[in-house]
């Protein structure tokens, strides 16, 4: 039997989102406006504005950890900054 193939893996920032939930292939407006959010979408490399979004599980909190983030997102790749 042949040996699967190694994936590659793909790392990328993540932007914790409150109340929001972003499915595959939809145009959703996403308002960012923690300090912290708005510096990783300034480090963006312009050609490729690629990351992965998923919600926090507290809405209250501002700086979210990865641990006050759900695992599952969806990677997104942002068309207008405003």
């Amino acid at each position: 039997m042949a040996e699967p193939e190694e994936q590659e893996r793909l790392v990328l920032p993540v932007l914790p989102l409150k109340n929001t939930v972003v499915f595959p292939h939809v145009l959703v407006p996403l308002g960012v406006g923690r300090p912290r959010s708005l510096r990783l979408l300034e480090d963006l490399a312009p050609g490729d504005r690629t990351l992965a979004v998923a919600a926090q599980y507290d809405e209250q909190v501002e700086e979210a950890t990865w641990d006050e983030v759900r695992h599952v997102g969806t990677i997104v790749r942002i068309q207008h900054l405003l």
